[in-house]
């Protein structure tokens, strides 16, 4: 069995033993389809098995890239190989792979004041009535579908559906006093989803 997250790779080893010096072909059907996606062939086996003197033995190391878990949080693939020499002799196997989904990254996000384009320093005291912009880069695996909420710190919240590119940015005013901090959600079509805040910062004078 394997365990990956999508987007990265699996890795399928294995060890071929025949009685004669034959070529081999490995086939390998990487989603469960019926459909072999790799195909290598092998060269004529020369190497005695140390676990068996009477067989000539060879190994094979075959990847392939999972771009996305499926359907769920949670993907599960019997990828079968076959194996199959030069006189029509096959022998077919199943190896188990999971795929996790991989939850967005998200960085930092960058505050600034829309009048003057200075960036908000932590827990500024801003004047009510100023319109701020937030700006935020994040990252996922291509294939997941993205949606995204900003959360200003005063009630307001702002949705954003299908996001497609890196950053969001988004402005808003502030007019009621009290402290604030904003928090960005990036979310994908697993549910999987990642938070960052911004500096804290003060609306009007603290108490």
């Amino acid at each position: 069995s394997s365990y990956i997250q999508e987007g990265t790779q699996a890795t399928i080893n294995g060890t071929i033993a025949d009685v004669g010096t034959d070529s081999m072909t490995v086939s390998i059907d990487w989603t469960g389809d019926g459909i072999d996606d790799t195909t290598s062939n092998l060269p004529f086996l020369s190497d005695k098995c140390a676990f068996s003197p009477s067989e000539y033995c060879t190994t094979f190391s075959e990847k392939h890239v999972y771009s996305d878990n499926g359907p769920g949080p949670i993907g599960e693939i019997n990828a079968r190989v076959t194996v199959e020499d030069d006189d029509g002799g096959v022998d077919t196997f199943f190896h188990k792979i999971t795929v996790y989904n991989k939850a967005p990254s998200v960085f930092t996000p960058f505050l600034i004041k829309v009048g003057s384009g200075l960036p908000v320093a932590n827990n500024e005291q801003i004047p009510p009535g100023t319109e701020l912009q937030v700006s935020v880069e994040w990252s996922d695996v291509p294939v997941d579908q993205h949606s995204a909420r900003i959360e200003w710190g005063d009630g307001t919240i702002t949705p954003f559906g299908n996001l497609i590119d890196s950053p969001l940015v988004s402005k808003h005013t502030y007019v009621t006093e009290g402290a604030r901090q904003i928090r960005v959600v990036i979310k994908d079509d697993d549910n999987a989803f990642t938070y960052q805040p911004t500096v804290p910062f003060w609306i009007g004078v603290p108490p």
